[in-house]
């Protein structure tokens, strides 16, 4: 399965979802501890929703563009909204 998944990406479990946000809350938590994550959590899942079956030309979601740019802005150690807004 770890082949497929690296060769169909949209074969994706759910529980993996996770694992895609988690380096974003976890530098968004890096600078803003005891803060909460909720408002980038319901950016990302309106993201998800809006992206979803869309692929860049290189096969892989397009949803990664989007969560990149937030985890960058996240690191640079801004706000949930800007951060929030980096994901729409």
């Amino acid at each position: 399965m770890a082949t497929m998944t690296r060769v169909l990406p949209w074969r994706r479990r759910p529980s993996e979802v996770v694992d895609e946000t988690s380096a974003l809350l976890t530098e968004y938590r890096a600078h803003h501890p005891g803060a909460d994550p909720s408002m980038i959590e319901r950016a990302y899942q309106v993201a998800l929703a809006a992206h979803v079956g869309q692929t860049r030309k290189s096969g892989e979601p397009y949803i990664h563009h989007p969560l990149s740019v937030a985890t960058i802005v996240a690191r640079q150690g801004l706000d949930d909204v800007t951060v929030a807004a980096a994901l729409l």
